[in-house]
């Protein structure tokens, strides 16, 4: 029950940082918080899902539409907020996504073009195809 009480007490950080700007996905488990970033005031969403022993382990916050930032990895997951990697249970949740939020605003995330394609890497070392540039062939 205790467990209980603590995430509930952190969802309900989310909603007084983001008063209308969260949609539940799952209950108790996968929510979306629509957030704003930049001059031109970009949407992006953060999709926020709480693992079984969450308050006792991070949550695992993602971002979309693919991004490039600094905070941001490869598959799109915020790993950049500090407190996200040296996670406590007494973290306000709602908190560290206002963080993320102001840290798309004063940087803002370059969107990665939907034109552009994965594909294969040399050396490890990952290429991008662009569509544009293959189709004058």
């Amino acid at each position: 029950m205790f467990i209980f009480d603590r995430t509930q007490k952190q969802i309900g950080t989310i909603y007084s940082f983001f008063p209308n700007q969260v949609q539940v996905l799952q209950p108790g488990v996968a929510y979306d918080v629509f957030i704003f970033a930049g001059h031109v005031r970009q949407p992006f969403t953060l999709k926020v899902m709480l693992p079984g022993t969450f308050p006792d382990v991070a949550p695992i916050i993602t971002v979309s539409p693919p991004v490039n930032h600094r905070w941001v990895s490869h598959d799109m997951r915020i790993v950049g907020h500090e407190n996200l990697a040296v996670w406590h249970r007494n973290y306000a949740l709602g908190k560290i996504l206002k963080d993320i939020e102001i840290e798309f605003g004063l940087r803002p995330p370059s969107v990665i073009s939907s034109r552009m394609n994965r594909s294969a890497s040399i050396d490890g070392r990952k290429l991008i195809k662009f569509e544009e540039v293959d189709s004058m062939r």
